[in-house]
């Protein structure tokens, strides 16, 4: 596994990287990761060899376009190349567009097929990164250029929903060598187990978790509590992030929704979690259509009824949420005082998002299939080291679950 980011990481990528590779490591196969250093609040991986660069490269911040990732990416690769020789690597599975361009250079050098694994589109998601009109061009037509020349080159590529598959195919990716596969979950056992509680005691919560980069649009979600506030006045915003972002700490203060909204440092994902039980209404407001927002499932794990912005939303295609216009602040606030309004319709919504993870989107679901991936790229059988009823007692087990009827209880 190959991820150019800091690992490990509370972030969407990085936790789809550690949590897969666990699941092969449950299945029987030897997993190292290459990647960056440790960032605060990750989770460290059980039966996973992780490989990072230096530590004083490796510590400093590396998400989205920034200038010296080019030389965190030098270090990473002569990393790369060790690992492949010294363990005698099968296959490189390389995440994002960092890691495969990586992942080509040392194929040239040994012969090791690399898998593409998409976690987004460049051309949707790289001008995001920037404010002014030209630079948000300037990067979505590289990320255009990026899209038609990284994902082709792979031996194969694995989407994660059937628009990115989509785009991918009409920039150049053989459908024949591509599948799609979503992510897994994992859901914390003390999370799943215990009482939500009253965390906010006579509050209607509305709760957003995940990190403030620009792509999330958490500033639409924050302009949409003018309006909910009026109507519901006990309605209260939670926002959970592992890394506090002063501009949107800036936009309450200067709304006046100090009191209604809350911006909460998270050290652990149990927290979190206990969080999304909680809150009456999650939110998702991010537009970016092209990735899988991780969020999604969590909150589908939670139990509790979602409401997201088209563009998330359409990772999941038809899925149990309340979906609303990108970026409208005013139509966003009359879906959550609807579906505040709306308890009957919060269970039902609620029911149907837990459903939908236990069969779909559970690890020992996923894995088998990464699994006859590598399979089909080696052109031989692939060994899965144990059933999918095993692997899923074992994941349970290793995450402190109770295992009863083929489904974990919460």
């Amino acid at each position: 596994m190959v991820s150019s980011g800091p690992f490990p990481a509370p972030r969407g990528s990085q936790v789809l990287v550690g949590e897969l590779a666990e699941a092969l490591s449950t299945l029987g196969h030897r997993v190292h990761v290459v990647a960056f250093g440790a960032a605060a609040g990750g989770r460290e991986i059980p039966g996973v060899s992780v490989h990072r660069i230096p530590s004083f490269l490796g510590g400093v911040s590396a998400y989205g376009p920034r200038p010296w990732r080019m030389a965190l990416n030098l270090v990473q690769l002569r990393t790369l190349y060790r690992v492949v020789r010294e363990h005698a690597i099968d296959i490189i599975h390389a995440h994002n567009y960092d890691a495969p361009l990586l992942g080509y250079a040392i194929r040239r050098l040994t012969g090791v097929p690399v898998i593409y694994h998409g976690h987004s589109v460049m051309s949707d998601e790289l001008g995001r990164y920037f404010e002014r009109p030209l630079a948000r061009r300037a990067a979505a037509w590289f990320g255009h250029l990026l899209d038609r020349s990284v994902p082709r080159r792979a031996d194969y590529v694995v989407a994660l929903s059937a628009a990115m598959a989509s785009h991918l195919a009409a920039s150049g990716v053989d459908p024949e060598q591509m599948e799609v596969i979503p992510p897994g979950v994992n859901w914390p056992s003390d999370a799943a187990e215990a009482p939500a509680g009253d965390l906010y005691p006579g509050a209607k919560v509305i709760a957003y978790a995940g990190n403030l980069d620009p792509y999330q649009e958490v500033p639409t979600l924050v302009r949409a509590m003018r309006e909910v506030r009026r109507a519901e006045p006990r309605a209260l915003l939670v926002i959970a992030t592992h890394g506090l972002d002063p501009g949107i700490v800036e936009l309450v203060e200067s709304l006046g929704l100090s009191s209604q909204v809350r911006v909460e440092q998270a050290e652990e994902f149990g927290s979190v979690a206990r969080l999304l039980r909680r809150a009456d209404v999650l939110v998702c407001p991010r537009t970016s259509w092209s990735g899988f927002p991780i969020k999604l499932l969590n909150y589908m794990a939670a139990g509790r009824p979602i409401i997201a912005a088209a563009g998330a939303a359409r990772a999941l295609g038809e899925g149990p949420l309340v979906v609303v216009p990108d970026g409208d602040a005013g139509e966003l606030a009359r879906a959550i005082v609807a579906t505040l309004r709306d308890p009957a319709g919060r269970d039902r919504l609620g029911r149907e998002g837990m459903r939908r993870v236990r069969e779909a989107h559970e690890w020992h679901l996923i894995a088998p299939r990464v699994v006859s991936v590598y399979a089909r790229v080696l052109g031989r059988q692939g060994r899965i080291g144990e059933k999918p009823e095993r692997l899923r007692k074992s994941l349970a087990k290793s995450n402190g679950l109770r295992v009863d009827g083929g489904h974990r209880r919460s």
